[in-house]
């Protein structure tokens, strides 16, 4: 009887090291709730009320001051997130999301930085950093821990969940804010989905992407209510906005270098359903926009990688030339680049936030409903970033090797 006490009782320490070995992994949050060097990226002036609101919201929620509430998000995808509403107006503000298969909060992120960095944010659904702690973190536990969540968002539900059990002290997670006057619809024409690994170059608009292909000409374009984009109205249909086949042609050129320097791999989805523009209300206008960005991989060679790679060869003249300034940057060949004067200053200002490596290990999800535990995604922010940056770093070099040879060629730029 003594030993078989013993014995329990050695298994209950045993238990209660376990425990107390994975919550010393985690400590209370170090550093600032939102990043701090926003301003130090090209177009800081047309985004920094929005980098003030997540301050704002930060501040508010993590102490409780109850501006801010957070509540789960029911319609639409497979990503488990919450929407931040102010509570004065039920205005909401935007998303936030915990880090989850379905959006790597990182991607998400640099995507929007890259944009910046050729000045070309309206092109990329913004999104910046907000850590919660206290009240905040709460609120996200309690919003995210929906007992009737869909079935696609079970994994994911998991995932976050399970973290929040082994880290009580904080989650890292991205801000996508909303932009007023300004709605996303599908445009799935523009994906090839029968090969569902690239653009369809049967497309007016894509078609102009590539050398070889015709250039636009300034002539108006219609989007339409059934998603159908075409110079004519198409008879039955009502018009949901316009743009021009120049304007198209360099926002779909753009992305498609996003979506190679941020190691996307699920645009091409067979639904054309990663393939979005935004509408803006007030203009009247769309634009082809990376919308959503979460979907990268932890590697540099992609299907996005491999499209830009295969079949993107006309540019604006000055993202050409700035991919290749930059690329001599990075390799020492010019001693600046921008307002940088070392490699150390553009990583910072594209959001490497190193100090951000806090976290201990995390072995993910051990649920019924996950077939994999995905642990790289609650890896320390620094250290997912830092990651997103060597890869950068790669495919701006294999970008700019395509690029080279085309820099004197008239047909692989867009004549304005």
């Amino acid at each position: 009887m003594a030993f078989v006490q013993m014995k329990s009782a050695a298994l209950g320490l045993l238990v209660a090291l376990s425990a107390s070995t994975a919550l010393a992994q985690f400590r209370p949050f170090e550093g600032a709730a939102t990043w701090t060097h926003a301003e130090e990226l090209p177009q800081f002036s047309e985004w920094s009320e929005m980098y003030i609101d997540a301050q704002d919201i930060a501040d508010d929620l993590n102490h409780g001051g109850g501006k801010y509430r957070l509540e789960y998000k029911r319609p639409g995808g497979s990503s488990h997130q919450t929407l931040i509403i102010r509570t004065s107006d039920n205005h909401v503000m935007g998303i936030w999301s915990a880090p989850n298969h379905a959006t790597y909060i990182e991607g998400e992120i640099f995507a929007f930085h890259i944009a910046r960095l050729f000045e070309r944010s309206n092109y990329v659904t913004p999104g910046t950093r907000i850590t919660l702690t206290g009240a905040g973190y709460n609120q996200a536990r309690i919003a995210y821990s929906q007992p009737d969540t869909p079935k696609a968002r079970q994994c994911n539900q998991a995932h976050i969940l399970s973290y929040m059990n082994a880290n009580p002290y904080y989650m890292t997670g991205v801000y996508k804010a909303f932009v007023d006057g300004t709605k996303p619809t599908d445009i799935p024409e523009l994906v090839d989905r029968e090969n569902q690994k690239r653009l369809n170059h049967a497309h007016f608009a894509v078609s102009m992407t590539t050398k070889d292909g015709p250039q636009p000409r300034g002539l108006p374009v219609y989007l339409h209510t059934n998603k159908a984009i075409s110079y004519a109205r198409i008879r039955g249909q009502a018009v949901l906005a316009r743009s021009t086949d120049t304007d198209l042609a360099k926002q779909i050129s753009f992305m498609s270098l996003v979506d190679a320097l941020n190691s996307q791999r699920d645009r091409f989805g067979p639904y054309g359903s990663n393939m979005e523009s935004m509408l803006d209300k007030r203009s009247g206008t769309f634009t082809v926009a990376a919308v959503d960005n979460g979907g990268i991989a932890d590697a540099t060679n992609t299907q996005s990688l491999q499209y830009f790679l295969n079949y993107t060869s006309r540019f604006e003249r000055d993202v050409m030339d700035r991919v290749l300034q930059l690329d001599n940057f990075l390799k020492g060949r010019q001693s600046t680049f921008l307002q940088f004067h070392s490699v150390a200053e553009l990583r910072q200002a594209m959001g490497i936030e190193v100090e951000l490596s806090q976290d201990g290990y995390f072995a993910g999800a051990n649920s019924s409903v996950c077939r994999d535990r995905y642990p790289q995604l609650y890896e320390a922010y620094g250290k997912r970033m830092a990651l997103r940056w060597r890869n950068f770093v790669s495919a701006i070099d294999v970008v700019a090797r395509k690029m080279r040879p085309l820099q004197y060629d008239p047909n692989a730029v867009f004549n304005d």
